[in-house]
């Protein structure tokens, strides 16, 4: 009886040793696209709401700019504008409406900016890009990677359960 104890401690033992992390990004997620202009706070438009799939989403309001969200980037390209944006605030408001904090994100170094960088900060669930001030031309971009957040994976923990129901099990067996 007690080898059978102990080879269920170690698979127990083995099991929460072995439990992985999956690494998840924005999938499943629902973000709202607001361009902001022209000031904080102003949505000018609000684009929609895009639920992040393994396929990227488009969003676009022309002539200016479009934004695709992915499972791990936000792009967000200039079209056909070649003026420096004005007002207080120029940009966008992605809201990710699935949680209460938006995820760590950075600068991808293909970005292609010639007229400077914008100000990106990140207001609880809220993504705020801000070209006020700087030249966006056609065919640029910023790319932003987002940082993937850790998920415990469910098979580990499932074993995990099964095991310790089963070391239950043989403990109520040996006491009776």
């Amino acid at each position: 009886m007690h080898t059978v104890i102990n080879k269920l401690m170690l698979t127990l033992g083995l099991c929460i040793g072995l439990a992985g992390v999956a690494q998840a990004g924005l999938i499943g997620n629902a973000i709202d696209v607001q361009y902001i202009w022209p000031s904080a706070g102003w949505v000018n438009s609000d684009l929609g709401t895009i639920t992040v799939t393994s396929v990227p989403q488009t969003v676009t309001f022309q002539p200016y700019f479009n934004v695709t969200i992915s499972d791990t980037q936000i792009v967000v390209n200039g079209s056909n504008y070649g003026n420096t944006y004005s007002g207080s605030f120029n940009g966008q408001y992605l809201i990710d409406q699935s949680v209460a904090t938006f995820p760590a994100y950075s600068v991808d170094p293909s970005s292609v900016l010639t007229g400077g960088s914008p100000i990106i900060t990140i207001a609880g669930n809220t993504l705020e890009i801000d070209f006020h001030g700087l030249s966006f031309q056609s065919g640029e971009q910023l790319v932003l990677d987002v940082a993937p957040t850790a998920v415990p994976e469910p098979a580990p923990i499932g074993l995990i359960g099964i095991s310790l129901a089963a070391l239950a099990l043989f403990r109520r067996h040996r006491t009776t």
